[in-house]
């Protein structure tokens, strides 16, 4: 029985926030690619494993919240999401985001993040 798209996304998501990356991979085609807020177009597993790896040790805890999510024609889903993060200088911030994406069964095709990380990194540098 393959989960909902809400399920295994939500679950993607939540092994993100665990910093469990090489996990969270099993959700991603060999060949999928990664377009993050406004970062060069990621491709591939494995260059999405390493930036991602890297990418949540900028802060403590990362928490997904989907709040809408739409299965399209043709293996597209379009979600909404709050995203909060603990930062390592102990302020939370939250931001609203949203993604596009193609997926194949439970697995990411395709993944567009529509998100301003600017209040994200702002908090720590004193801005």
């Amino acid at each position: 029985m393959t989960a909902t798209p809400e399920t295994w996304i939500g679950r993607y998501y939540e092994l993100c926030g665990a910093k469990d990356i090489d996990r969270a991979m099993e959700f991603w085609a060999p060949e999928g690619v990664l377009r993050f807020a406004n970062f060069d177009p990621l491709v591939g597993r494995e260059l999405i494993h390493s930036t991602l790896s890297e990418l949540v040790n900028s802060w403590v805890k990362e928490t997904h919240t989907l709040l809408n999510l739409w299965e399209l024609t043709g293996g597209l889903v379009a979600f909404e999401m709050d995203v909060a993060f603990d930062r390592h200088d102990g302020q939370h911030v939250s931001v609203p985001g949203a993604a596009v994406c193609r997926v194949d069964g439970e697995r990411f095709l395709e993944q567009r993040i529509y998100v301003d990380m600017a209040p994200v990194f702002a908090a720590t540098a004193g801005v």
